[in-house]
């Protein structure tokens, strides 16, 4: 794409002020100017992107755009790529942006711990949005309460941020990106993990907070790869006291989330979400009382 049309498709959208940073990126928010559509536009410096594949087409992209084009599509929990284009010194990314919705930290920080049928119905979400993840071969690697954007009156939730993703693999992870206090403990001990198992203690960290808001751990919270010794993941590994562990029986990320009589648990049909600053909607009458 040559310089007039990188420029062409940047005046396509307006910027706004900046929603956020990370290591990586900076977001902003905007406005696309042929319909009035909010978005957000992530700028992606070149020299930080770490992971690069190629889309059908031959063009050579961050991981992160062709992540979220494999999911762009079957799921409304995952926040959708609208656009991409490149500049000489970094990546945009446009992607939907929902009015009035803010990630669930935020939202449990202001309104304080959901009832049990409020987090659950948030954690069915993020459980549609894995699902279909898994289904096309992506692993996000960094499902934490920061990278769930929550409509407060709805109660829509979607999944955010591929930047730390990438695709499943059947053997062991020997590197990990995402958040280093919500990795698997099996990366801290061994140096290694699997996608599925990681995913499902995210999901499980995920669900603890939606119920009871705490500050997420520390790194000293975690066990120190110090003096432990670093191996291939084996299903029984001997821990620190000589013994050998029993593996614990490995759950199917698909049942995740079900009752015992595998039915899938939700809101009541025509329940309505909350509203902001704590007032209790419909939901929350019926469900919390």
């Amino acid at each position: 794409m040559g310089d007039g049309q990188q420029r062409q498709r940047q005046e396509l959208y307006l910027w706004g002020p900046q929603l956020g940073s990370g290591g990586f990126s900076t977001v902003y928010s905007g406005i696309r100017l042929s319909d009035g559509s909010p978005v957000a536009i992530k700028r992606v410096a070149r020299e930080s992107v770490l992971q690069w594949d190629e889309l059908p087409d031959g063009t050579r992209v961050p991981l992160e755009v062709v992540l979220m084009e494999k999911v762009g599509s079957g799921c409304q929990n995952i926040i959708q790529l609208l656009d991409w284009f490149e500049l000489p010194d970094s990546f945009v990314l446009v992607l939907e942006r929902p009015e009035a919705s803010q990630d669930l930290l935020q939202l449990l920080q202001e309104q304080g711990c959901l009832c049990e049928q409020q987090a659950r119905w948030l954690f069915c979400q993020v459980l549609e949005a894995v699902r279909h993840c898994t289904a096309c071969g992506v692993l996000h690697r960094d499902i934490k309460p920061e990278n769930l954007l929550v409509n407060p009156e709805s109660g829509h939730l979607k999944l955010i941020d591929f930047g730390c993703g990438t695709f499943l693999q059947e053997r062991a992870f020997t590197g990990f990106a995402g958040t280093r206090v919500y990795s698997p403990p099996e990366w801290i001990w061994l140096g290694c993990y699997h996608g599925h198992a990681a995913t499902i203690w995210s999901l499980g960290l995920a669900a603890r907070s939606s119920a009871r808001p705490s500050p997420a751990p520390r790194d000293v919270d975690l066990p120190s790869r110090a003096g432990r010794r670093r191996g291939p993941c084996r299903r029984g590994q001997r821990g620190t006291g000589g013994r050998r562990r029993r593996p614990c029986p490995a759950v199917p990320l698909s049942r995740v989330g079900q009752s015992r009589s595998g039915a899938q648990h939700g809101p009541e049909p025509g329940t309505t979400w909350p509203g902001p600053r704590g007032r209790r909607g419909q939901l929350g009458r019926r469900l919390c009382r």
